[in-house]
Formats: C-alpha cells, sequence, structure tokens
C-alpha cells in the first residue's frame, strides 16, 4: 500500500500510477508508505473550518484510471446532481452526426465538440476563395478527406468529451465536499455554508437638534423694509419688518439677500439696505 503525497490517501496496491480520490500520480517514495512516517490526512468533515478555495485547486481532474472509483464514493444526491450536468452540459452523438452531415464542410460538428472548429472553417473559407486559381480544389478534396474520417471517430470524440467533462464535475464535486463550499452550478451542494445576513444595528442615539445658533450679522434700517418671499422685485412684498430688528444673512442673489430673524422666520430683502451691525 501507499499513501498519496497530496491528500494522504491509502492506495492499494503499490503499483497503482494514480492516487484514487484525488488523481495525482503516485510517486515510488518509501516516504509516502504506509509503513514510512505517518502522513497527515486532511478532515473531510464539511462543518470543520478550512481554507476551501486553496484546498478546491489542489484538487485535478479525475483521470480514467479513478474516475470508477471517484464516482462510487459519490451519494444519491451528488449522483443526480452529475446526472444534471451531464443531460445540460453534456454532447449528443444524434446532434453531432446531424451537425457533421448537413453543414458538412463548414465543420460545426467540431465546433460542437470542441475540437478546433475554426481552424477547418477557416480552411474551408480560404480553399473556396482559391478555387478561382484551382488550387483551391485540392485542399476542398482534403477537408473532404477529413470530413469524412470524422464520421468514423465521431464516437470517440463524443465518448472523449463527456468522459472529461464528467471527470471534472466529480472533482468540483469532491472539492466542494472537502470544503463545505457551493458547488459553482446546479442546485448546490447539501454541506452549504448558512447564506450571509448582515446584523442589524440600532441606531445610535442621536439628541434632538434645537435651532440654529443666532448670531446676527445685519440690522434693519430705523424706517422698517419690506419683504418678499423669492428674490423678484416685480412681485409684491409679503409683510414689513420693523425697525432696528437683527437678523442674520444667509444667502444672497444679485442684490437681494436672504434673511432669517430671532424666531426662525425667513424671507428676502434689498440687501442694500441693510445696516451691518456693529461687533
Amino acid at each position: 500500500m501507499a499513501a498519496c503525497a497530496n491528500c494522504g490517501y491509502a492506495n492499494t496496491p503499490v503499483g497503482k500510477r494514480s492516487c484514487y480520490r484525488c488523481g495525482r500520480p503516485l510517486e515510488a517514495d518509501s516516504s509516502t508508505s504506509i509503513a514510512g512516517p505517518p502522513v497527515a490526512r486532511p478532515s473531510w468533515n464539511a462543518a470543520q473550518p478550512v481554507n476551501t478555495w486553496s484546498q478546491a485547486a489542489s484538487y485535478q481532474p479525475a483521470v480514467a484510471g479513478s474516475l470508477v472509483y471517484a464516482k462510487s464514493s459519490l451519494d444519491q444526491r451528488e449522483l443526480q446532481m452529475l446526472e444534471s450536468e451531464m443531460r445540460g452540459r453534456g454532447k449528443n452523438l444524434t446532434t453531432a452526426y446531424l451537425l457533421w452531415f448537413f453543414l458538412g464542410l463548414l465543420f460545426v460538428h467540431r465546433f460542437y465538440l470542441k475540437r478546433g472548429g475554426g481552424v477547418f472553417l477557416a480552411a474551408t473559407l480560404i480553399s473556396i476563395f482559391l478555387c478561382v486559381v484551382l488550387i483551391g480544389f485540392i485542399f476542398l478534396f482534403i477537408l473532404g478527406i477529413i470530413w469524412l474520417a470524422d464520421a468514423f471517430r465521431m464516437s470517440g470524440f463524443v465518448q472523449e468529451y463527456n468522459g472529461t467533462l464528467e471527470g471534472q464535475i466529480i472533482t468540483e464535486i469532491l472539492a466542494a465536499r472537502a470544503g463545505g463550499m457551493r458547488m459553482p452550478y446546479g442546485a448546490g451542494y447539501a454541506a452549504q455554508p448558512a447564506p450571509y445576513a448582515p446584523a442589524s444595528y440600532a441606531p445610535a442615539y442621536a439628541p434632538p437638534m434645537g435651532p440654529p445658533a443666532w448670531t446676527p450679522t445685519h440690522r434693519v434700517p430705523s424706517g422698517g423694509m419690506a419683504t418678499w418671499d423669492a428674490p423678484d422685485g416685480s412681485r409684491p412684498p409679503v409683510s414689513q419688518l420693523p425697525g432696528d430688528v437683527e437678523l442674520v444673512v444667509e444667502g444672497s442673489a444679485g442684490d437681494w439677500s436672504q434673511v432669517r430673524t430671532a424666531n426662525g422666520w425667513r424671507g428676502w430683502v434689498d440687501g442694500r439696505l441693510l445696516t451691518p451691525r456693529q461687533a
């Protein structure tokens, strides 16, 4: 028996080339054997806090030799997730053949299977363009042979794509199980952490604000002055301020000044008539 240097899983027989659990190649090193020094093994308890992303990144896609074992270690819920993802993301042989037959030398079936369809499409278009000098027919003949050969290799293309995809999904499921993190697809994983809920805080007590500080800056002329509700002389005045009333100038608009009295009243007056208050 030999222990994996990556995850510590005990693999048997010793001559196996890759780890059953993580898919890493096994090294023929006595320091990793069960008879040697004990190897620290990670805890697979999803409730235990771990560095989920670094642990998930250490997983490599399952290789063919360990795919069967990895799949057999999934529970019923995880198998349902795997089947659902394969139905949604896997490739269908019938669809591939239909694309191969109807879209022929455009090599759309290779786009579908992610096998360099862009290169073959570009080669087809260039060959059609070169047909004006006859050499393009030679290239089209070569591409036609490749197109016919794809018909015999289509089943292998689909199996290879789906096998790689299944290994990636199983790797993601195992990584999520180890870290207890949310799956990046599907219905999620049973051991998801509780969603973040921001804490509710009671607002800090704020004492009621009193009226603004009263520090008069100007005085009404002794004869009094008219006031307006807006800085517009074409409108009639709305009131008359008595003489010698102290005011605070809060703003201005040309010759107009917005003033406030000690009781909080506000209005507009002719700022040229105000008398600055002596300090």
